[in-house]
């Protein structure tokens, strides 16, 4: 259970400029579900929990059609998804959850390669055995191999361009309960320790260093999914071109996992 969960002693890298005090904090067990990468696991679970289920819907409906091809009663024929079977906020929720959570996935993996763990290692101690950890890397890499591999080789889950503002209004919600929950994190020391943050790009006493920090993960955040939402096309029409089949078509996916996965994923110093 999350809440008996012992959890961990986390220790925010704060830049040189910053006035809070780097003092370590023990996240413990509800606690171990609201770091953002935690909630962008447990999203990214619920998205494929759903896509199973309608998957599951489907073929049972399918199997109910083959075994009964010469009754028309519409209540079989109402058991796909979309009809009774599975409610169509079921199915919006589906895709909303995957489109919210996709990018935000591929955005953890990245802060964790490019800011957090080279911070971390510029720190005094430069101790990284909190991200290097099984457990960790596990949350910063699986989850981007799962959505790529949903992405390029399985159901093709699709990531609307004009749903584009789900995944940001994700992230601005968290950024306002990370501030809210500031004085939290610190367990009740407060008055010894003040306040502070999981990650330390939502620091606001660096003053204008947050705000560059907070649009640059906007557009981080933006890129990647664009990315995401063209990714079927283009690879659709680099096979087309190249007229790639089979193991050719394959191996084109594979390549686009790798560079993808490869380029924001991180696994030891």
């Amino acid at each position: 259970s999350v809440f008996l969960y012992e959890g961990w002693e986390h220790v925010t890298p704060y830049v040189p400029e910053s006035k809070l005090q780097r003092v370590p904090f023990h996240v413990k067990g509800f606690g171990t579900q609201l770091p953002f990468t935690s909630c962008s696991w447990n999203l990214i679970g619920l998205s494929f929990a759903l896509s199973a289920y309608i998957t599951w819907v489907a073929v049972v409906a399918g199997h109910d059609d083959a075994d009964h091809d010469h009754d028309h009663d519409d209540t079989k024929r109402r058991r796909r998804p979309g009809g009774v079977g599975v409610s169509k906020w079921i199915l919006r929720l589906g895709v909303l959850a995957f489109e919210t959570v996709a990018p935000s996935a591929l955005l953890v993996s990245a802060v964790t390669r490019y800011a957090i763990w080279p911070a971390t290692l510029a720190s005094d101690d430069g101790d990284t055995s909190g991200l290097s950890d099984f457990r960790t890397l596990l949350w910063h890499n699986a989850n981007v191999i799962l959505i790529l591999a949903e992405v390029a080789f399985l159901g093709g889950q699709p990531v609307v361009p004009s749903h584009f503002a789900t995944t940001p209004l994700f992230g601005c919600a968290y950024v306002a309960f990370s501030w809210l929950y500031r004085d939290a994190w610190s367990n009740n020391n407060q008055q010894q320790h003040g306040s502070q943050f999981l990650y330390h790009f939502f620091d606001t006493s660096t003053g204008p260093t947050v705000t560059i920090a907070l649009f640059a993960l906007l557009t981080i955040l933006l890129l990647f999914y664009g990315i995401l939402a063209s990714a079927k096309g283009i690879l659709d029409y680099y096979n087309n071109y190249n007229n790639y089949k089979g193991g050719r078509r394959l191996a084109s996916h594979a390549l686009f996992v790798l560079l993808v996965a490869g380029s924001v994923c991180r696994f030891r110093d």
